[in-house]
Formats: structure tokens, sequence, C-alpha cells
């Protein structure tokens, strides 16, 4: 739900900008107004479940973006639209971060690297059906897209059991997240989502405005790049049990740079549509090596340090688009290139984290 929710807008952005009469830059918030709350809130969502018990504010939240949905489906105007894509991406805050600390729970040191892989071709299974599901929705009746989320929140709500963590509740303290590993791994999350990993917004833009492709055939380009992020993302996950996350990381980021600045340049829908397939498959490996850090980083408080650095991350998210789109609007390979080297940024703070040791206990909580 949570890549399916932050993307689905993606490729719908022109049916959008015509129901609320408004311009590209503005209607672009649709992506920010999800991405700035939901970074704010990971601040603190993983310690609350950890405090609270990850299954019932789990629970909770899948409940609360039930309500977030049908209040963006039903917007009758920009603003409205945008406080619900605000509360949607507050929601969300809470999803990855505890799923994937009961995750990294049950699994051995020697086997987490290819089982975050698994766990992250899931979501960029979520990611893969976003573009096409919006794209058809944007051909047909946008709101339709947000109707069906809602649904699928409500079956999540009610499926979800408090119990679904067999972790005790526990006094996890904020303090233990005041780390320079955590740092580090948050900069690097920073910088890869402000650059290569929100890239997926500008292609959207590259197929709708300039190459003048309909909206579901703009979803399904999109869905290139998820569909080979689902379908590689186990293998980095074995890369980093084999290499470990210094080596794995040093290939993902120098293998995006190259290939999303091809993206750039690609003449034709064709060449954008393949350049995008390598480059979504480089950018899964990026969000292995960074959760996989993420959930050793503090062990008294996994989804807090699990939160709290894809705070940094979704704060990226939510700033790229403001960044890239006016530079598209001028210049769009410039955009793409620009996109590209945050990434080489966010390269030498993944370097820099990995060689760190794992946080001791904290001291008392906070």
């Amino acid at each position: 739900m949570g890549p399916f929710g932050s993307l689905i807008i993606l490729p719908m952005l022109p049916e959008l900008r015509t129901a609320f009469t408004t311009s590209t830059e503005a209607i672009s918030w649709g992506f920010s107004a999800y991405m700035f709350p939901m970074a704010a809130f990971l601040l603190i969502s993983g310690t609350i479940g950890e405090r609270h018990g990850r299954g019932l504010v789990l629970r909770a939240s899948f409940g609360l973006f039930v309500v977030a949905s049908l209040l963006t489906a039903f917007a009758p105007n920009l603003g409205f639209f945008l406080v619900g894509r605000a509360l949607q991406g507050v929601c969300n805050a809470f999803f990855t971060p505890l799923l994937l600390a009961s995750l990294t729970d049950a699994s051995g040191p020697d086997i987490l690297g290819r089982r975050i892989g698994i766990y992250s071709s899931f979501q960029a299974a979520g990611g893969a059906m976003a573009p096409l599901v919006g794209g058809i929705a944007g051909d047909t009746n946008w709101r339709y897209a947000f109707i069906g989320t809602a649904v699928v929140s409500f079956l999540l709500a009610v499926g979800t059991k408090s119990s679904s963590s067999t972790r005790p509740v526990t006094t996890a303290s904020f303090r233990s997240l005041v780390r320079p590993k955590v740092m580090f791994i948050g900069l690097a999350a920073f910088f890869a989502a402000a650059g290569p990993y929100g890239a997926a917004v500008l292609v959207g833009l590259k197929a709708r405005d300039i190459f003048e492709l309909s909206a579901t055939t703009a979803g399904l380009v999109i869905l290139g790049g998820s569909v080979s992020g689902l379908l590689v993302a186990p293998s980095w996950g074995w890369l980093l049990d084999r290499q470990g996350p210094r080596r794995m990381s040093s290939l993902v980021m120098a293998g995006t740079f190259v290939s999303l600045s091809c993206v750039g340049f690609a003449n034709s829908a064709i060449v954008l549509t393949l350049t995008w397939i390598v480059t979504g498959a480089f950018i899964v490996g990026i969000v292995v090596a960074l959760q996989g850090l993420a959930a050793t980083a503090v062990p008294e408080n996994r989804a807090g340090a699990l939160s709290a650095t894809m705070s940094f991350r979704f704060f990226g998210h939510a700033l790229g688009p403001i960044i890239w789109v006016p530079v598209f609007t001028n210049h769009a390979t410039s955009a793409f290139v620009g996109a590209a080297a945050l990434g080489l940024i966010g390269a030498v703070s993944l370097w820099a984290a990995s060689g760190m040791t794992t946080a001791s206990p904290s001291p008392a909580p906070l």
C-alpha cells in the first residue's frame, strides 16, 4: 500500500491538472503532499509501534488510510485533494517500518539480506501496479483509483490482527536513534530519494509531455521500472548477504547514475522504456541496501531505526519533484542527469555508514 499509494498519481498528472484547473508545478504537490507528512511521522512511527504493539498500530493505520483515500477520491478542489494525500502519507509512515522490523526479528543474520530482497520485491510489486492502475483511472475517471485504494485498505484493516507481531511491547527509546550510523544511513536515503529513486515523476512527465503518450501507456512505461525491480530485488538481497553493504551499494549507485542519465537522453518512447527498465533494476538495489543497514543499526529499537532513516528518504522523495520539475520544464535532460548525480552523493554516505559498527543498547529511555 505504501509504494502503491505514493506512485498512483504519476501517470494521471495531466488529468488532475485539468480537473483542478491548475499548473503542472501545483499538481505535482499531490506527490509531495503525500511525502512530507509521511517523512515527518516516520521520525516517530517505528518507536510508537514498538511501544504500543506493532500489530495494533498497523491495523489502526490501515483503518485511517481508508478515510484518507475516500477524502482524496471525492475532493471537490485541489485543497481537499492535497489534505487527503497528506493524511494518506501520515498513515503510510507506519506500514513498512513495523512490517520490516517484524521480518528482521524472524530472520537469521545469514539470510536477512535475501529476505529483505524478497520483501522489497513485494514493495516493487505495489509500485508496479500503481502506475498501471493510475493510468487506467486517468483514461476513465481518476477518482476510481482512490476508491479502489480505500476498499483494499479496509480489507487490510479487517484482516490485520493486533497480535501480528510476537515481539512484546517495549519501552523503546527515541534517544537510541541519535547515532552516527543512523544519521549516515538517513543521509544516504535522502540523496538517493531526492535524486534517482524519485525520478519516476520525471519519467511520467517525459512520457506524457514530450512523447505525448496516453495516461495508460505512460503508466506502462513507469511500470517497466517497477517490474524489473520486482524481479531482481531477491538477487540484490543475495548479493547483500554475500558481498556486504559496502560493495553492493557501490555497484548499485554507479549503475543507477549511468542508467538514469541514459533515461534523460532517450529520444523515443521505446528507448525511454528500455532505459527506465534497467534503471528500475538498479534503484531497488539501493532500497535493499538501505533497509538492510537500517534493520540492524539499533537492535533494541529496530522499527524506530527503520522509520527514522526512512524519514530522510521520504523527505527526499517530497523534495525531488519540487527541485526537478521546474528544471524539467526548462531542460528535461538536465533534470535526469542532476537527479542521477544526487545518487552519487548518497553513495558516499552509504559507504560511510556501512563501515560503522552496530549501535550498542541505549541508556535510559527518553
